[in-house]
């Protein structure tokens, strides 16, 4: 348990310490996003590591730790009082403690596999969320240098990298873990713990939803509409 709570405030030390070094040069939504993509792709390769036996469960388990603990920090400091958002995410933080505790408790490698899964429909959300934030500085870049045509690339990028996540959240949260869900709960050791994960999954499902709701208004939505004002002016012409 010390190795692991030592490991763990190491972690977390490192994720403020990273936090606001990038805060000073970056705007503070963006200095969250990159420290959050930052544990994603640090879990998922710890995990693998895990599943084929070269780490023990602390190394991925601290890693977690104290990411969430940090995270929960920032929100409660910076946005709980007024963000229905934050307060979801402040929900499943609490949820997923409790989770990371359980997963230690047993030295699961199902629920290790949970949490490769749960960083795994993650991938494209943060590259996305930098793209959208960052879209003007790196359009300025282009035009910097002399490259206009290189402009729509970025557009046609960021929308590649959407319809990937749309893919990537509907495998990994629609299906698998859905399978997961309704036919392994036998390998879930008590049922706080299934009833958690039940609520982590709904979350997840109403979050893929909206995504697939803000894309299909963005891109599908405007190609319509496009396609009509074409048409209304081909005929009125």
């Amino acid at each position: 348990m010390f190795s692991l709570m030592f490991k763990s405030g190491i972690y977390l030390s490192l994720y403020s310490f990273l936090y606001y070094a990038i805060e000073l040069i970056k705007p503070m939504n963006i200095s969250r996003n990159l420290i959050s993509g930052l544990h994603c792709y640090i879990n998922l390769f710890l995990s693998f590591l895990y599943m084929i036996g070269l780490i023990n469960i602390d190394g991925v388990i601290s890693n977690s730790l104290g990411y969430f603990i940090y995270d929960s920090m920032w929100i409660f400091y910076n946005k709980i009082k007024n963000d229905k958002f934050e307060r979801e995410f402040l929900i499943h933080h609490i949820i997923s403690l409790y989770f990371l505790n359980e997963t230690w408790k047993y030295k699961s490698t199902f629920y290790i596999f949970l949490l490769f899964l749960g960083e795994l429909s993650n991938i494209f959300n943060y590259p996305i969320y930098h793209m959208i934030h960052c879209e003007r500085d790196i359009k300025a870049v282009f035009i910097n240098r002399g490259r206009i045509d290189l402009i729509g690339n970025v557009d046609k990028m960021l929308k590649g990298l959407k319809v990937c996540q749309i893919l990537n959240v509907v495998l990994v949260r629609g299906l698998i873990f859905t399978i997961l869900i309704i036919f392994c709960n036998h390998l879930i050791n008590n049922v706080l713990l299934y009833y958690s994960l039940i609520i982590i999954y709904l979350m997840g499902i109403y979050w893929m939803i909206k995504q697939m709701i803000k894309f299909y208004k963005e891109y599908m939505m405007a190609g319509v509409s496009g396609s009509l004002r074409a048409n209304i002016l081909n005929i009125v012409i």
